[in-house]
């Protein structure tokens, strides 16, 4: 191939994967350190509070948090359910909806946070969860685990902290129709998904979401939304919804009281469109002509 061949090939690539680039627009960036930005959605009994010094609870930083302009290094929200009685008597749940008016996103589009499920070593009924969504039009209730029927809307998701339910660690839901299930189990589906993504284990047959950082993202993709965990995929799902409002939570799924230290810690909020699929196909091309020019090369 030759010299001018080669740097036009070399052009194109750059132009491509700058176009790439920019075409993955912020829609959406927060960093936890003030309720502005949020529509909060609590139940009773719990609590959520902003800018929160993780760094006083022996979390370390996040990992995405250089990434995100000005923002304050080990800072947060945590969200906390069935901590304010001793006598709890109904599951629970907090949703933060971005918007301070909750803001539309349509097309496709990335919700991506990063979640600490904090779980202390002497801690009992530890299983709480943490939960995200896309394509919801509601905003009144919050949507959690045990009235999915009722409330759930749009794309969205629930997973537990320490894999602590019996038959339901991990699901994804169109609307209110739990249409994919794992549980923490010998399943060779549900054993590579967990221990893929996460490191911990409290005991569990797999590791679970406890006490690490977890990068979470929820791509719409139009008819179907995939859910991902530290970049594993766990599921996807069709999606009812073409467009709605992005959202997340925290949960206590049961009824018991748990002590001070379960909660959650959430960081680095951002919601970005993506390129069409169109354009990651065109990405192995790119490789496909660099390859063959040095394959040439070596041979010549």
């Amino acid at each position: 191939m030759s010299r001018v061949r080669h740097s036009l090939i070399v052009a194109l690539t750059v132009g491509f994967l700058t176009s790439f680039a920019s075409a993955q627009q912020v829609l959406f960036s927060d960093r936890g350190e003030s309720s502005a930005n949020f529509t909060v959605v609590q139940d009773p009994d719990t609590t959520v509070e902003f800018n929160v010094d993780y760094a006083a609870l022996g979390i370390p930083e996040a990992p995405r948090t250089s990434t995100l302009p000005g923002s304050a290094v080990q800072r947060g929200i945590q969200i906390t359910a069935n901590k304010g009685d001793d006598a709890a008597a109904t599951a629970t749940a907090a949703n933060l909806i971005l918007g301070s008016t909750p803001q539309n996103f349509a097309g496709v589009h990335t919700l991506q946070y990063d979640v600490w499920m904090n779980v202390g070593g002497s801690s009992t009924s530890t299983t709480e969860g943490f939960l995200g969504g896309v394509a919801r039009s509601t905003s009144n209730s919050a949507i959690y685990r045990n009235f999915r029927t009722g409330r759930g809307n749009g794309a969205w998701f629930y997973a537990t902290g320490d894999n602590g339910n019996a038959t339901d660690d991990y699901a994804q839901l169109n609307n209110g129709a739990r249409d994919v299930v794992f549980a923490d189990t010998t399943n060779a589906e549900s054993t590579a998904k967990f221990n893929n993504a996460f490191d911990n284990s409290l005991s569990g047959v797999n590791d679970d979401a406890a006490n690490e950082w977890v990068r979470v993202r929820v791509v719409n993709n139009g008819s179907t939304a995939s859910v991902f965990f530290d970049d594993v995929l766990f599921s996807t799902n069709a999606v009812t919804n073409t467009g709605g409002f992005a959202w997340f939570g925290y949960e206590d799924m049961f009824g018991s009281v748990a002590d001070a230290g379960i909660y959650g810690v959430f960081d680095n909020v951002v919601v970005t469109n993506v390129p069409e699929p169109t354009a990651l196909a065109a990405l192995p091309v790119v490789g496909l002509l660099l390859g063959r020019r040095g394959r040439r090369g070596r041979t010549a």
